[in-house]
């Protein structure tokens, strides 16, 4: 199904603000081993008077004509509203007629108000909100820098966006939220029905086998286990609840062709580049605390395009650490539905992406209690599943490198 598939679409994180209104001691930009703050405040405006030709020139050196480009920070509404509204303008006015820009942001909701909502609606902005559980471990996880929590300003600015959405002023609204092992059954029951976030998404921790804040979170599979089997029990009958991090493989585990869209996410897991605010081109953020490499580079925006950032040493070892197994996932039973878990977490210093995800025990007890779900309901049998779980992808990095790169 997807083997001749080919891909248009790049994920550009733009940096316009690198600096946040909140002190989230779980943040992988600002509190761990790399440090957001090094670098320039707000995103300069030669950056972007230059990223139109950067995108036009990486259209007429690649296959890519969409990007989705995610407006982030730190925290990106700490910008003026005029330059976030010109930055947007400016994208769209002057790329290529035939590429497609869309537009995202992941913000932590504190300073949304109604000239944000209409600024998000004129751009056709997809929101998304940074909500981690309930008032207590919000407030715990995401304080402002004077110690206070921030949930109270958070949940105005959910409302506002959730209105709008009901309003038609904004097609895409959503919330990502990092389970924390204290609270994660409740976390989620407060999420979808407390705060009527339909399709919240989890997010894992981030670091890689040198830092100690995932085997501790890994730890704690027991906990983590209660927000599957919440999930399980309340959100699949009588009306599916589609929860990033469950969901997506719940439905690879009933039909081999959503294995299949599986199979091509697996492959694409790299597939981001990021823009600092002064025009670096760097590897997905979520890499920057596990090696100094991974946060600086001699590419820009100015001289360089997409087809460079590609063919850098750095983007190279990602394509080589998503198409090999890690020694430890031989003869793994769900390594179809992982590939291995998230690069940022198969890292160390030592060995690189060679290893198993930190995380492993956690995705296994996941990928088990779906497995046992979906048999218990005859949604599917053994046979059916261990058929879609030995199957081999059908497609992998370094074909969707060339497929990119290669010019017809």
């Amino acid at each position: 199904m997807f083997k001749e598939k080919r891909i248009f679409t790049m994920d550009i994180v733009l940096k316009v603000v690198e600096r946040c209104n909140l002190a989230c001691p779980h943040c992988y930009y600002y509190f761990h081993e790399f440090d957001g703050n090094d670098n320039q405040p707000i995103i300069g405006d030669d950056v972007v008077e230059a990223l139109p030709d950067f995108l036009n020139r990486s259209v007429r050196e690649t296959n890519i004509q969409n990007f989705n480009i995610v407006l982030h920070g730190g925290e990106p509404l700490m910008m003026k509203k005029e330059k976030f509204d010109y930055i947007c303008t400016h994208i769209k006015k002057n790329v290529l007629d035939d590429v497609k820009i869309e537009f995202a942001i992941q913000a932590n909701g504190v300073l949304i108000d109604d000239e944000w909502i209409e600024i998000f609606a004129k751009h056709n902005i997809s929101v998304g909100l940074s909500l981690d559980g309930t008032e207590e471990t919000h407030g715990k996880v995401r304080p402002k820098h004077n110690g206070k929590s921030s949930y109270n300003d958070a949940i105005k600015g959910l409302k506002l966006v959730q209105q709008a959405y009901r309003d038609g002023k904004l097609s895409k609204i959503g919330a990502l939220s990092l389970l924390h092992p204290d609270d994660q059954e409740r976390a989620l029951k407060h999420l979808i029905e407390e705060l009527g976030i339909n399709s919240p998404g989890l997010n894992f921790p981030r670091g890689g086998w040198d830092t100690q804040e995932s085997p501790t979170w890994n730890s704690h599979v027991e906990s983590h286990k209660k927000a599957i089997q919440y999930w399980t029990q309340e959100l699949v009958y009588p009306k599916f609840k589609y929860v990033r991090g469950i969901s997506n493989v719940f439905m690879s585990m009933q039909s081999e062709d959503f294995a299949e869209y599986n199979d091509y996410k697996n492959a694409l897991k790299h597939h981001i580049v990021t823009i600092s605010s002064e025009g670096a081109l760097l590897i997905d953020d979520n890499m920057f605390g596990l090696a100094d490499e991974f946060s600086k580079s001699k590419l820009s925006i100015f001289q360089h395009s997409l087809k460079d950032h590609f063919d850098s040493d750095i983007f190279q070892e990602l394509i080589d650490a998503v198409d090999h197994k890690p020694l430890a996932c031989e003869g793994c039973d769900w390594y179809r539905l992982c590939g291995g878990g998230a690069l940022y977490n198969r890292f160390s210093k030592l060995t690189r992406f060679k290893n198993k995800a930190i995380i492993c025990d956690t995705l296994t007890m996941i990928y088990e209690e779906l497995a046992k779900f979906s048999l218990e309901k005859d949604l599917i049998d053994i046979d059916q599943l261990e058929n879609i779980l030995k199957v081999n992808s059908k497609v992998n990095a370094r074909g969707i490198y060339q497929q990119l790169t290669v010019k017809e």
